[in-house]
């Protein structure tokens, strides 16, 4: 029995072009007749090389895309043969992005057929047809992430020796299903009827027929491809025409204006003439980066040495902007690389960045930046003069704390202010000079968040720990706030120690009176509950809240603030496996929320957010699924898509689909929300090791044990080093570890994990909390698995009797499972 991860609080058919009209080809078939074991049930379209059906295959029964040689049996040698090796090619690949060849052959009457998946859904042009013309950013991205699964598809087939020869819009269809979905939708490659099969054989063998012939769509084909000459074409070739499904993606447009030319003035364009500059024809609004135009002017480059290698080499270029990361067709210099770091750590650079600028705006700066100690005091000194100003500045501050508002204008910001601070203060500009060098070098030679929130917390955030402590002693009401501060960004972080060593100072200087201010009060009550449950110090955490609560009466019970507390008393009762208390919370503030706030508010979100986990913990899926879906949907339409809040949804709703055994669905939100908590958070972040969890459950309901054990092995080490033993989250991988190695069969291991981890509860006196029923369980299923019955029974009857104080929705399982055990024990 695996432990679920905590949840997150926050019309074109096969062919293309269309069919031409009034023509009846000999090979030409009506509705009902047969090719081969094929029932025509209609007529799709044709390309340049044939006929397009629709049929009905017997056995297995199923629709297919029927392609035939135009003209029957008289069919022309050039275009038999170049089907026949579309269906060969074709064989090669199985990829969820192309679509697969069934069955190649020739009828009696000698007629080539070729029977291939039949995708629905309008080609990728029809479908950007229906986005909207004005991009913005974040459609920019959206059309990158689709582009990046054509190329990879792209890319799968070369490495299988095809090669495309045709790539066009015209010849991707975006798929009808994904399509309805309103997601980033599926994509299907078809018509490899020119791939070249680059074996050495079958090129010699072709040689004769496609010497000097121009194959494929005059738009897309590469300098190197209207030579006509086969021995100048490989896959760069595909890559090029890539590079102009990217152009006109982006665009709307082609690269080169080819219309009422003739065929040898626009081939004179395409071998002689730059491109159209990607930046003039782009149609959206604000200015595209730099770097996207590079990647689509490099995988268009005419000579095929200076364009990208391959397919992947492109997508991985995308996979670097995408990611904030260098790209490899850029020269990587000093100022580029640090840019590109600040966007892709905003939350670290941005939340050390703000304590920095807040300190440095006249609140303290350390002697690491330049300023000497002399100069720090007279800075403080000012800054003691207005307290109204430190505390205006400082709540701005906050508010680029979050990973998503701060980057490369935060960073400016900081070097503003240095350089600012070094035209005031004689003798300091050479120092901080050399201090924004080495800066700058620090931070460009970064590669990992993990280093980079290492480096944040040594340089910037420990520091400025220290000078609140030491020039705020006296003024405990801006400490108050800065503390609030540390402690949010600590906690953001994922540093739960060092959050927590920021909410014990704040609860002292709140027991001293140090603010009035209920606002702030509640902002630090709230801080130090929230760190006290991830801890998993939930008599702490309730302690905390209730005094939120109490602090944030004076606003009335229906304020956001007061409504903000109960959410978290909600969310506290679930984790701490008190369900009924949870929902007793929940269910009247939701209603309240949606009253007073409104349904897109983002704390009636979190309420529902709370309502849905406690539908999943008592097995009422479909109701989960739902709350989750409509949470997922406001926040990608309020918030924006890579939001931390969004996508942590995204890991919920996944967790549900895990629940429902729609493993697909569970799999596909999942690796959309990892590759993006990797990205803003790191890898050892206690979200992304979330969503890594419940991945692992995917993989071990699937089947995949190996695949899961070794996953769930390096969260539990993660887990075990950043959070320590007796942790929740430690605990629950522990469970889920030895879950998989129980489907590995490797029962001693398992076994010894469950002892050590049961006798860990007993000694935390955590009996009966929902993680201890559900690791007594999981052992119980490992007594099965080893046939030990009577140990088998004994575990299970006390699982059971948890849950059912609990409520839990693991509760009719274990039923379910005991029952067995004792039908075997008495027979």
């Amino acid at each position: 029995m695996t432990e679920p991860e905590d949840p997150t609080r926050h019309e074109s058919l096969n062919t293309a072009p269309k069919a031409s009209p009034a023509r009846r080809d000999e090979g030409a078939k009506s509705a009902g007749e047969y090719i081969g074991g094929y029932r025509i049930v209609g007529r799709l379209g044709e390309g340049g090389m044939g006929l397009v059906y629709e049929a009905e295959q017997a056995l297995p029964r199923r629709r297919v895309a029927l392609k035939i040689v135009r003209g029957g049996a008289f069919a022309d040698p050039t275009h038999a043969l170049l089907l026949e090796r579309e269906a060969q090619a074709l064989a090669r690949l199985r990829h969820a992005g192309i679509a697969a060849v069934y069955e190649a052959g020739r009828t009696d009457d000698g007629l080539g057929f070729f029977a291939m998946e039949l995708v629905q859904g309008p080609t990728l042009s029809a479908y950007l047809e229906t986005q909207s013309p004005k991009l913005s950013p974040a459609e920019v991205r959206r059309r990158l992430q689709l582009f990046r699964r054509i190329a990879d598809a792209v890319h799968y087939a070369h490495l299988r020796g095809v090669i495309h020869c045709d790539l066009k819009p015209s010849n991707i269809v975006v798929t009808s299903e994904t399509v309805a979905e309103g997601k980033l939708p599926e994509t299907k490659i078809l018509d490899f009827g020119l791939a070249r099969v680059i074996d050495a054989e079958a090129r010699d063998a072709s040689r004769t027929t496609e010497l000097g012939v121009l194959s494929g769509t005059l738009a897309y084909m590469s300098p190197e491809q209207t030579r006509g000459n086969p021995d100048e074409i490989d896959l760069r070739a595909d890559v090029y025409a890539l590079g102009v499904v990217l152009y006109e993606m982006l665009t709307g447009e082609r690269p080169y204006r080819l219309s009422g030319l003739s065929l040898h003035e626009a081939l004179a364009v395409i071998v002689s003439e730059l491109p159209r500059p990607l930046r003039q024809a782009y149609p959206g609004a604000g200015t595209l980066d730099p770097d996207i135009a590079t990647i689509v002017h490099t995988a268009l480059e005419k000579d095929p040495t200076r364009r990208y290698a391959s397919a992947a080499a492109l997508s991985g270029d995308i996979e670097c902007f995408l990611t904030s990361r260098p790209i490899s067709s850029r020269p990587s210099t000093v100022g580029y690389r640090l840019r590109r770091f600040v966007q892709r750590n905003r939350i670290l650079v941005g939340s050390g960045v703000a304590i920095f600028l807040t300190l440095a705006g006249g609140v303290a700066v350390s002697t690491r930046f330049g300023l000497r100690e002399a100069e720090q005091r007279q800075i403080a000194e000012r800054a003691r003069d207005d307290l109204g100003t430190v505390a205006a500045f400082q709540a701005e501050m906050l508010q680029r704390v979050d990973p998503e508002v701060a980057g490369r204008e935060m960073l400016r910001s900081l070097r503003a202010r240095l350089e600012e601070s070094a035209q005031r203060q004689q003798g300091a500009s050479a120092a901080t000079a050399s201090e924004l060098a080495a800066l700058d070098r620090t931070l460009s030679a970064l590669n990992s968040t993990d280093l980079a929130r290492d480096i944040l917390d040594h340089n910037i955030l420990q520091p400025a720990a220290e000078a609140v402590t030491e020039n705020f002693a006296q003024r405990p009401a801006i400490e108050t706030r800065l503390r609030e501060s540390l402690g949010r960004t600590y906690l953001n972080l994922g540093s739960f120690d060092q959050a927590e060593g920021q909410a014990k100072r704040l609860l002292e200087l709140l027991d001293q009176g140090a603010s009035e201010d209920p606002q702030t009060k509640v902002a630090a009550l709230r801080l130090g509950g929230r760190v006290a449950e991830r801890l998993g110090k939930f008599d702490e955490a309730k302690s905390r809240f209730e005094r939120a609560a109490s602090a944030a009466g004076v606003f009335g019970q229906e304020s956001p603030e007061a409504l903000a507390v109960r959410t978290d008393l909600a969310s506290l009762a679930w984790r701490a496996g008190r369900y009924d208390e949870a929902e007793a919370i929940a269910t009247p503030t939701l209603a309240t929320c949606e009253k007073v706030l409104g349904p897109d508010s983002l704390t009636t979100l979190d309420v529902l957010n709370v309502s849905a986990t406690l539908a999943l913990s008592r097995g009422r899926f479909e109701e989960a699924a739902r709350a989750y879906s409509r949470v997922l949907e406001t926040h990608r339409r309020v918030l924006g898509p890579d939001r931390r809040e969004t996508v942590g949804v995204m890991n919920n709703l996944a967790v549900v689909y895990w629940r429902m055994k729609r493993y697909s669905n569970a799999e596909t939100l999942l690796t959309e929300a990892i590759e993006v908590h990797r990205r803003q958070l790191g890898e050892d972040h206690p979200t992304t090791l979330n969503a890594l969890g419940t991945l692992a459950l995917v993989y071990s309901d699937q089947g995949r044990h190996a695949d899961a054990a070794a996953l769930h092995r390096r969260i539990l080490e993660l887990r075990q080093r950043s959070l320590g033993e007796a942790h929740p989250s430690t605990l629950r991988s522990m469970n889920n570890l030895a879950v998989a190695l129980t489907g590995l069969k490797s029962y001693e291991e398992a076994a010894a994990i469950f002892a050590r981890l049961i006798a860990m509860y007993v000694q935390l006196q955590l009996q009966n909390d929902p993680g201890f029923a559900i690791a007594i369980h999981s052992r119980g299923e490992l007594n099965i698995a080893r046939r030990n019955w009577s140990a088998a029974r004994a575990d299970l009857e006390r699982a059971c009797a948890v849950y059912a104080k609990l409520g839990h929705a693991n509760l009719e399982q274990a039923k379910m499972q005991l029952a067995d055990v004792v039908s075997k024990l008495e027979r």
